[in-house]
Parts: C-alpha cells; structure tokens; sequence
C-alpha cells in the first residue's frame, strides 16, 4: 500500500482500503488476511475492521480472519490491540505468539499463535497433530463444490504440510496413510469416511 504496508489475501477474502490524513484503516469484509505493516515514522493509526470490532496495529505483523459471528487474530511480531465493537472497554493487547476469537461483545481466552498458522501464503496448509476433521476443513477453502468428512474419520489425528494447489494430490495422500475411503461423487462432491 502507499504507506508501504503489505497485506497478503488468503482465498474467498474481500477487503476495503480506506486511508485519510486521520488514520490508515482496513475493512475485512470476509475471508482472512496477513498484515505488516509499514513507515514506522507514519503517525496515523493503522486499523483493521471487521465485523465484530477493530485491531489497532502496533508496529507489527499479523492475521486477521473473518469467521461466522467472530473474528480471529493472530499476532507474529510486537502488538496489537483489539477492541470489541459493542464494549470497547473490554479491548485487549495480545502480543508475539498470542491469538484470540472475539465478537462485537468480548475477547477471548488467549492462546498460542504459530507462524505455521500462516503457511497460507506459500501455498501450504502445515497440520501438527491435528484432527482430519479440522484439516479438511481447511482444504475444503481452496477448492469449489463440497468437501464433507463424517464424523468418526473426523476424529483422526494428522499431521502434514500438505499443499493448497493440490488438493486431489492431498486427498489420495490422507487415503493411502490414513483408514479413510475417499469417494467422488461429482468433481465438486467429495465424502471421506473411516474404513474398518
């Protein structure tokens, strides 16, 4: 951007830039970015908006996801705060390695924020020790039609870096490791259920 932040958009994400002599403000209108921001001489406030509240910047890097009915931030580097819409009192500073959920009334429980997090923007999505469930899930964001796991091979541990312009290629990769059957319907309708 002209002040030489750099914001990287993940899939189904639409944003608003919207900068005056007041303040430098993002409106996250859906989907999820990564921020870094820039000019550190730039006295003007630096905001992300989303629906639920706003993030003030301080000096840093970190990701902001739209989800339904909250929102999700994820901080890499320094500080931000977040200030929920409808009480702004209850705001809160998370730092480097912290991420929250919050709504338009409060933050959340704070809890660890990795940078594998954001592996979205090499094309990866890295899975440690994490349900299938959640993991395709994820996948299901970076291709068309419907991806759906049933809920016993849901409850499957994973672990992987699995890359997001392939996802057939991951698909036959969790069916050769994994008790799972994986069955196309239609190009656009994918069921995985447990074997066994």
């Amino acid at each position: 951007l002209a002040d030489g932040t750099r914001i990287h958009l993940n899939t189904g994400t639409a944003i608003d830039v919207l900068f005056d002599g007041e303040q430098r403000l993002i409106r996250l209108r859906e989907g999820e970015i990564l921020v870094h921001t820039g000019k550190l001489g730039d006295l003007r406030p630096f905001f992300v908006e989303t629906r639920e509240g706003r993030i003030r910047a301080l000096g840093t890097r970190f990701s902001v996801r739209q989800l339904s009915g909250s929102s999700r931030i994820g901080v890499l580097e320094d500080r931000v705060s977040v200030q929920p819409g409808e009480q702004p009192e209850h705001a809160r500073v998370l730092r480097a390695g912290e991420g929250a959920d919050f709504d338009r009334h409060d933050v959340g429980t704070v809890h660890p924020f990795r940078s594998t997090e954001t592996a979205w923007i090499n094309g990866q999505l890295i899975a440690l020790d994490a349900q299938l469930g959640q993991v395709i899930s994820e996948l299901g964001r970076y291709r068309p039609g419907v991806l759906h796991c049933d809920p016993r091979a849901a409850r499957l541990r994973v672990s992987g870096t699995f890359r997001l312009d392939s996802t057939d290629a991951v698909l036959a990769n969790l069916q050769a490791s994994l008790p799972i059957n994986v069955s196309y319907f239609t190009r656009y309708w994918v069921s995985i259920k447990q074997v066994g």
